[in-house]
């Protein structure tokens, strides 16, 4: 069954967070791929965008230009992917003190400098495509995505990003082609576990992966983001189950 959003939803309610807050955190989050520490608390919109002008064009962080624990940049993206996840489940704002006209500002200076992750971000609040649900989940996925190749060791990883992709897909019955990458990890940390049933189970569905087409953007903004947030994460190939046993071993 796909994944239900309600409980994010449910939680974010708890914490009274309502969906202005929660985008507000998301493009925090993105900030602090990148090294930049921003509290949404107590910064207010316009700071936030002052911060994003002054953070555009900085590269993410990585092993060779930070110093931090691998364990820590993974824990970070992930954290970005649930607050994506809980945009998508509690929805853009139409009206918030982020769309104020400094915004066209911050988009030149993204422009500028070719920072499309901000540019996608901020472009989701002032687009009039639908499906901005869809567009978020891809952004959620990318953020799992670079969180499991920092730590590919860690299955909670994967399985977030199988996830996210199986909340995007329209038929339940079929496993997306893009299943295959955490799929194909997956398999390789249940054989070094010596999971056998596990592999076989998982096997099944990398087969079944291969045989559906890949999914195609719905927009040129969905484009965009599935470009800047999830291509650069993904390779060209996807291991045979077989070759992620082969590789365990």
């Amino acid at each position: 069954h796909r994944p239900s959003s309600r409980p994010i939803s449910a939680i974010l309610k708890r914490l009274r967070w309502n969906s202005n807050q929660s985008f507000e955190a998301l493009l925090a989050a993105e900030l602090v791929q990148r090294g930049v520490l921003f509290d949404v608390n107590d910064g207010g919109a316009d700071k936030l965008l002052d911060a994003i002008i002054s953070t555009a064009g900085k590269p993410l962080l990585d092993d060779s230009s930070s110093a931090l624990p691998k364990p820590l940049m993974a824990a970070a993206s992930a954290v970005a992917g649930m607050i994506a996840e809980s945009c998508a489940a509690l929805g853009i704002p139409e009206k918030t003190a982020v769309t104020s006209s400094s915004i066209q500002s911050a988009l030149t200076r993204c422009k500028n400098v070719h920072d499309n992750r901000l540019s996608g971000l901020l472009n989701l609040l002032v687009t009039t495509e639908e499906e901005k649900s869809d567009m978020l989940l891809t952004v959620a996925e990318g953020y799992f995505l670079r969180a499991a190749l920092i730590q590919p060791d860690s299955p909670q990883m994967w399985k977030r990003c199988l996830d996210v992709l199986e909340r995007q897909q329209s038929d339940e019955s079929i496993v997306l082609f893009e299943a295959g990458l955490p799929l194909s990890h997956l398999i390789s940390i249940a054989s070094k576990k010596g999971n056998e049933k596990r592999v076989s189970e998982l096997s099944l569905k990398l087969a079944e992966s291969y045989l559906s087409p890949q999914q195609t953007p719905s927009s040129d903004l969905q484009e965009e983001l599935h470009k800047s947030f999830v291509t650069p994460f993904r390779p060209c190939k996807t291991l045979s189950a077989s070759d992620c046993v082969k590789e365990a071993r």
